[in-house]
């Protein structure tokens, strides 16, 4: 039997229309890929914790639903550097496609387990110091995101306006932690170009954050509070023993989340802003960009809060 032209058009047709009612019958009841992403938290306080609700509220504002598109493992290691590692090790075993990292060690923990899932990072003062990439405009990692450090004549220049009688300014900080110390040599540097003197006092355990500063404040006149997770997390008592003295020493904090109880003023960065800069460079990353060619993004200005 012969088949005409016409007829055998028209079964190449309908077989045509079958095969793409099958194609998108298949794929409509397919279900959708959820993304896996993790947050790993260095520690527990305020300045940290706005920059993770910036990150949630920036996946959200992204279209990312947690519970939808898109499942989130957090993980917080409260301080402890052996956790910390733990936590990364664990993270990274769970091949998620993308990983935060909040806090120098977070990330530094982090880009230790993996050099292929993307890092994106929030609350970290210097990421090529840190070395995590290659440089701050051009990455060439698997790590980016965005940095915490501000312009330290600007804000020696605002505790100046603030306070302008005070000359001598004391800094107790934690020197195990990099960004910390990274801060504190910026901040001494601007104070002495603008004719302050500083002194800076180490601090290595929490117990003696009140009585260092009940002996400091005697030969200070101020004290300036870096967003150092040691300090950051006992500021209150850092504060209040300062006062205590016969002439006490207010205290000017680095982050507007360290504004608690008797601290003075707060100067720094919005946390919370940057945290959702980060989830927007997660986007970006997601879209398929490669992390290492993304520039890490800094804050636009200080802040200034006072009670």
């Amino acid at each position: 039997m012969r088949i005409s032209r016409f007829h055998l058009v028209a079964v190449l047709v309908a077989l045509a229309i079958i095969g793409a009612f099958a194609f998108f019958a298949m794929h409509r009841s397919a279900p959708h890929h959820q993304l896996r992403i993790a947050i790993l938290s260095t520690a527990s306080h305020d300045s940290l914790t706005a920059a993770q609700h910036g990150i949630e509220a920036g996946l959200a504002d992204a279209g990312y639903a947690e519970g939808g598109n898109v499942t989130i493992d957090r993980r917080n290691a409260d301080g402890d550097p052996a956790r910390l590692a733990t936590l990364a090790q664990s993270i990274v075993a769970s091949q998620p496609d993308l990983i935060f990292a909040i806090g120098t060690p977070a990330a530094q923990a982090a880009a230790r387990q993996t050099t292929k899932i993307p890092i994106v990072g929030a609350a970290i003062t210097d990421y090529a110091a840190a070395r995590l990439v290659k440089s701050e405009d051009a990455p060439g990692t698997n790590v980016t995101g965005t940095s915490d450090r501000y312009d330290a004549a600007a804000a020696v220049a605002l505790l100046r306006d603030l306070l302008p009688s005070a000359y001598t300014i004391g800094i107790l900080y934690d020197p195990r932690e990099l960004s910390s110390a990274i801060e504190v040599q910026s901040f001494e540097r601007a104070a002495t170009a603008a004719g302050l003197r500083v002194e800076v006092l180490p601090i290595f355990h929490a117990d003696d954050i009140a009585p260092s500063a009940r002996w400091f404040a005697h030969r200070v006149d101020a004290f300036f509070a870096p967003t150092d997770h040691l300090i950051a997390a006992h500021i209150e008592e850092l504060a209040a023993a300062a006062l205590e003295n016969d002439t006490p020493a207010p205290t000017i904090a680095a982050s507007p989340e360290m504004l608690r109880g008797p601290v003075f003023a707060a100067l720094g960065i919005d946390y919370e802003k940057s945290g959702r800069e980060a989830a927007a460079i997660a986007k970006i990353i997601l879209d398929g960009n490669a992390p290492g060619r993304i520039p890490i993004r800094h804050a636009e200005a200080l802040t200034v809060t006072v009670p």
